[in-house]
């Protein structure tokens, strides 16, 4: 029989782990694949849709076409107060639409004015309410002027944003 040797030591190695980073080739592969296929499932058309037969999509006006054929009455709301008319005249505070009732019988009492200015020229015209609103404006001053002009029968409401001077700026700014 052998002898064992005392001085020679066993060389242990612990087991490792087989771990390889992921291959920055396969996953530029993965995706483009994932690429390819979006840009091929995503169309950049505008999509046709068909409407049920009794539903009126509603149809999109300027302003300057409304203000144009007379019939239309302006009313524009910024944050600190209130605009009537194409001309612009100044109504005081928005604040005071909802708090005072005389500021509301003012408004109903243009409204009337310009109804009848309206009706004059042509009678068969339906009374057409413009809403210049600032993004800005609290929902409540909107409703206060849609109630009075409800109660004073305008069939055609339209809504519209006021425009900021700046805003291509702005727009270039987010880009």
């Amino acid at each position: 029989m052998g002898t064992r040797n005392s001085k020679s030591k066993r060389k242990v190695f612990k087991a490792r782990k087989d771990v390889r980073g992921l291959s920055i080739t396969s996953l530029l592969d993965i995706l483009t694949i994932i690429l390819v296929f979006l840009i091929k499932n995503v169309s950049m058309e505008a999509q046709a849709f068909s409407t049920p037969k009794n539903m009126v999509l509603p149809s999109t006006t300027t302003n300057e076409k409304l203000i144009e054929d007379g019939s239309a009455i302006v009313v524009k709301l910024f944050v600190d107060h209130v605009e009537l008319g194409v001309e612009n005249t100044p109504f005081g505070d928005i604040r005071e639409l909802a708090n005072n009732p005389d500021k509301r019988a003012q408004l109903v009492q243009y409204f009337d004015m310009q109804a009848t200015k309206i009706t004059a020229t042509d009678a068969n015209s339906k009374l057409c309410l413009v809403i210049q609103a600032d993004d800005d404006v609290p929902c409540q001053y909107i409703n206060t002027i849609l109630q009075v002009a409800l109660g004073q029968g305008f069939e055609n409401i339209y809504f519209s944003s006021t425009e900021k001077a700046d805003w291509l700026k702005d727009y270039a700014k987010n880009l």
